[in-house]
C-alpha cells in the first residue's frame, strides 16, 4: 500500500495535521483484520521530492519521484526488497482506532471508483526543443515542473513528424529518437476526444539510462495537439499541472498517485542518448455510472452536444461531484445540484447526491453555516446562496426517490441555515448581504452589495422547496409555520423590488432602500418560478427571457451556461420550448469539438464542467414536454414538441422503471410513442387528445396529422 498525504488542506481534502493508515478492519460476515504496526513494513518515500510546487491554488503538489532510490520492489517483493533511505527525523507510530483524527469512521456507502486501465487514442504531436538550466532569482532553490518548461523551453519547440504509434494491450506506444546532449523531445499523447477519463498515468519505457527525465504535462485540451499554456504561469489559479519520473533502470514500469483530469499528455524526455521506447497507459478514476438513459435525434449539432454533456458529467463524477477534474477537484454545491439532475436523467442513481448532503452538512462553517464546497480545508469558501442550494437539495432527494429518511439526520442543520438568514434582515425583514462572505449567484454582474433581489428571491425559492419537503415528510407544524413566513415574504418581496412602471423585479436596494439598476435577467427568472407577479409575466418574456435566447438583449445581467439552466426551467413552462432548444444549439455546438462541455460560453481555458452539462435533461424535456409532477416518478407529463424535428428518441431512467418516447416526420405526419412502466401515472398531450395511464404499464402509440 502506498498512501499519499498534501500534508495541507485543499479544495477536495480537510487535513488534520496527521497522516495514517488503518490496518484492522471488520466486515459484517464476520471477517476480522486484526494487525500491529510490528507486522507492517512502514516507512516514508524518501524517493518522492516533498518540496515540489503546487498543482493549483485547490489542489495539492506536482509529483517528482526519483525510481534510483526506489526500484518498487517493495511492491511485488514478500522478502529482499529495498526501501528508500530513510531520515532519521521522522518514524511511524501506533494508535489505537477511534483516537484523532479519526474519532468516528462511517461505512462507504458508494460503490468503488471504476479504475480500469485503457491506452490513449492516439499520438498527436512530436516536437524537439533545448533544455534550459533557469537561474533562480532566490536565495534558495525553487522549480515549478511546467512553468519552467513554459518559461525556459516551450518556445525553442520545433514541430515535426509525428512517430508511428501501435497499441500493446492497454498501452499506446512510440519510439522517441535520441535528442543528444542539451535536447529535449516532447511527444503529445490524445487520450480520446469522448474517450478520456479522470484518472492516473501509467508509464512504461525501456532503453533509458539511470537519471534519465521524464516530465508529463498534462492539459485540458490542446486543439491543434501542440503544448500551450492556458491560463499563462501565474496567472488566474496558479495552475501548474505536470509530474516528473527519473529513471533508475533502462527498462521500468511506473504509477503516478495524483488524480488527473485531462484530455491531453506531452511527454517531455530529456537528452535521452539512444533511441526510446515510451509507452502510456491511462487508470481511471471515476464514479462507475451505470448509464442506461439515452437521446438521439435527426439534428447531429444536438447529438454532440448531448454526447459531450454525458462525457462531462462522467468525468466530474469521482468519490463526489466534481466542478472540473482539471484543475479543482472540488465537491461546489451550486454545481452539484444540477449534476444531480443530470446524473438522474443517465442512471436514477442518487448515491452521490446522497453523500453530498451528508458531506456538505457534516463540515462547519461559522455562523453554522455550510461550506461550499465539501470536505475543504478549514479556511474554505462560504456561499451564503450555496446554503440555500443546499437546503433545495434536500428537497431534490426526496423528488426523485420519494425517501425522507435524511431529514432525520439534516433537520437541524436546515434550521441553522434559515435561522443565520433571519439573522441578516434589516428593519424590513429583507435578507442582506453579509460581506463577511461571498455572495456567488453567477458568473456574472449582479449586486452583491447593499440588499441584493437576487439573494431574496433564491432565498424564497429555495426556503419553498425546502417547505414542501417538510410537509411531505410529516412535519405539519413546521411546515405551517414556515408557509405562513413565506407567504409573508412573498409580499415583502413584491413591495420592495418590483418596480410597476418597467413591469420587472429591479436588482438591488441601495443603502438607503431605495431601488435602483438596470433589472437583470436572473431575478425575472426567479419572480417567474416563484409565479410573484403574475401581471407582469408577459413583459418578463417579452424584455428579458426571449431577448437572452434571441441573443439581441444587451444593457444588464445575463445567465451564464450554468445558471442558463433555471432559466430553461422557466422558459420551458411559459411555451419557449423551441427557442430554448435553437439557443443550446448556438452555444453549446462550440464546445462540441473539445468532447466536454465548458465552464463558460466563452472560450476561456475551462473546458469541463458539468454544471453546463444540463443538455442532458433539458433536451428531453424540450423536445418530449417531459415534467416530473410527483415524487419518485409517480406523476409525469408528456407534451411532444412536434414540427421542429424529424426525429428523436429518449430514454430516461426513474425508479419506477425507464420512460422511453420516440417521435418520427414522415411527409406530413408525425408518429409519437411513449412507453410509460408500471408505478407511473401520465398524463401525454397531444394536439387531438390527452390521454391519462392509470399506473400501469402502457405503450401509447398516435400518428398526428
Amino acid at each position: 500500500v502506498e498512501a499519499y498525504n498534501p500534508g495541507i488542506g485543499t479544495f477536495a481534502y480537510n487535513h488534520a495535521d496527521r497522516a495514517g493508515f488503518l490496518c484492522s478492519a471488520e466486515w459484517d460476515n464476520g471477517v476480522q483484520i486484526l494487525s500491529r504496526i510490528k507486522e507492517w513494513t512502514v516507512f516514508r518515500n524518501t524517493a518522492y521530492a516533498h518540496d515540489t510546487a503546487r498543482l493549483s491554488i485547490q489542489l495539492g503538489w506536482q509529483e517528482e519521484v526519483d525510481l534510483r532510490y526506489d526500484d518498487r520492489s517493495w511492491i511485488t517483493a514478500e522478502t529482499d526488497f529495498r526501501i528508500p533511505p530513510q531520515p532519521d527525523w521522522c518514524h511511524p507510530a501506533e494508535a489505537v482506532q477511534g483516537s484523532l483524527p479519526w474519532s468516528a469512521l462511517e461505512r462507504r456507502n458508494i460503490p468503488m471508483l471504476d479504475e480500469h486501465e485503457q491506452a490513449p487514442a492516439a499520438v498527436v504531436s512530436f516536437a524537439c526543443g533545448t533544455c534550459a538550466e533557469p537561474a533562480s532569482a532566490l536565495p534558495y532553490a525553487e522549480h515549478n515542473i511546467a512553468w519552467d518548461f513554459a518559461k525556459y523551453e516551450l518556445d525553442s519547440l520545433i514541430y515535426g513528424k509525428i512517430p508511428s504509434a501501435h497499441r500493446e494491450g492497454n498501452f499506446l506506444c512510440c519510439e522517441v529518437p535520441a535528442s543528444g546532449s542539451g535536447r529535449l523531445s516532447c511527444v503529445t499523447f490524445d487520450l480520446g476526444a469522448e474517450e478520456w477519463l479522470t484518472g492516473t498515468p501509467v508509464l512504461e519505457y525501456d532503453g533509458a539510462e539511470p537519471g534519465l527525465v521524464f516530465d508529463l504535462l498534462y492539459s485540458h485540451w490542446l486543439p491543434e495537439g501542440r503544448v500551450r499554456f492556458e491560463p499563462k504561469p501565474g496567472c488566474g489559479c496558479l495552475i501548474s499541472l505536470a509530474a516528473r519520473v527519473i529513471a533508475g533502470a533502462e527498462r521500468e514500469h511506473c504509477e503516478l498517485y495524483q488524480i488527473m483530469g485531462v484530455r491531453h499528455v506531452s511527454i517531455v524526455v530529456r537528452e535521452n542518448m539512444r533511441p526510446l521506447k515510451l509507452k502510456l497507459s491511462w487508470r481511471s478514476s471515476v464514479y462507475p455510472m451505470k448509464i442506461s438513459g439515452s437521446f438521439h435525434c435527426s439534428d447531429e449539432v444536438l447529438n454532440g452536444i448531448y454526447r459531450a454533456s454525458v462525457h462531462t458529467q462522467r468525468v466530474c463524477s469521482m468519490d463526489a461531484f466534481v466542478d472540473t477534474p482539471w484543475r479543482e477537484q472540488s465537491q461546489w454545491w451550486g454545481d452539484a445540484r444540477v449534476q444531480a439532475k443530470n446524473t438522474h436523467f443517465l442512471t436514477a442513481d442518487s448515491s452521490l447526491l446522497r453523500q453530498g448532503i451528508h458531506s456538505i452538512s457534516g463540515q462547519h462553517a461559522p455562523d453554522n453555516l455550510t461550506f461550499a464546497d465539501a470536505p475543504t480545508t478549514d479556511c474554505g469558501c462560504v456561499l451564503p446562496d450555496f446554503c440555500l442550494t443546499w437546503l433545495a437539495t434536500l428537497h431534490d432527494l426526496w423528488f426523485q426517490t420519494g425517501e425522507t429518511d435524511h431529514l432525520r439526520e439534516q433537520k437541524s442543520r436546515a434550521e441553522d441555515i434559515l435561522a443565520y438568514f433571519e439573522q441578516m434582515r434589516d428593519s424590513r425583514g429583507l435578507v442582506k448581504a453579509d460581506p463577511r462572505y461571498w455572495l456567488f449567484e453567477d458568473w456574472c454582474d449582479l449586486p452583491r452589495d447593499n440588499t441584493p433581489a437576487f439573494l431574496n428571491l433564491w432565498h424564497l425559492y429555495a426556503v419553498t422547496l425546502y417547505c414542501k419537503f417538510l410537509k411531505n415528510a410529516g412535519y405539519a407544524a413546521d411546515a405551517h409555520s414556515l408557509e405562513q413566513k413565506i407567504a409573508a415574504e412573498r409580499v415583502l418581496l413584491k413591495e420592495a423590488f418590483f418596480d410597476p412602471s418597467q413591469n420587472l423585479f429591479v436588482p438591488e436596494l441601495d443603502r438607503n432602500g431605495k431601488q435602483t439598476g438596470t433589472p437583470s435577467v436572473h431575478d425575472q427568472v426567479l419572480a417567474l418560478l416563484c409565479g410573484l407577479a403574475p401581471e407582469a409575466e408577459k413583459t418578463m418574456l417579452e424584455t428579458r427571457i426571449l431577448p437572452y435566447l434571441k441573443g439581441t438583449l444587451s444593457g444588464c445581467a445575463q445567465p451564464s451556461s450554468f445558471w442558463a439552466t433555471y432559466l430553461f426551467d422557466a422558459a420551458g413552462e411559459f411555451g419557449l420550448r423551441a427557442e430554448v432548444l435553437s439557443f443550446i444549439r448556438e452555444k453549446w455546438a462550440p464546445m462540441v469539438p473539445a468532447g466536454t462541455v465548458w465552464e463558460t460560453f466563452s472560450t476561456g481555458w475551462s473546458y469541463s464542467h458539468a454544471w453546463s452539462a444540463h443538455a442532458i435533461s433539458h433536451l428531453p424535456e424540450l423536445v418530449f414536454g417531459l415534467k416530473q409532477t410527483a415524487p419518485a416518478w409517480r406523476k409525469i407529463e408528456l407534451n411532444p414538441l412536434l414540427n421542429v424535428l424529424e426525429s428523436a428518441e429518449m430514454k430516461v431512467p426513474t425508479p419506477q422503471g425507464m420512460i422511453q418516447g420516440s417521435l418520427k416526420s414522415d411527409g406530413g405526419a408525425v408518429t409519437v410513442r411513449f412507453a410509460v412502466p408500471a408505478g407511473i401515472c401520465a398524463a401525454i398531450y397531444l394536439p387531438s387528445e390527452t390521454v391519462q395511464t392509470d399506473g400501469s404499464a402502457v405503450c401509447v402509440e398516435r400518428e398526428l396529422k
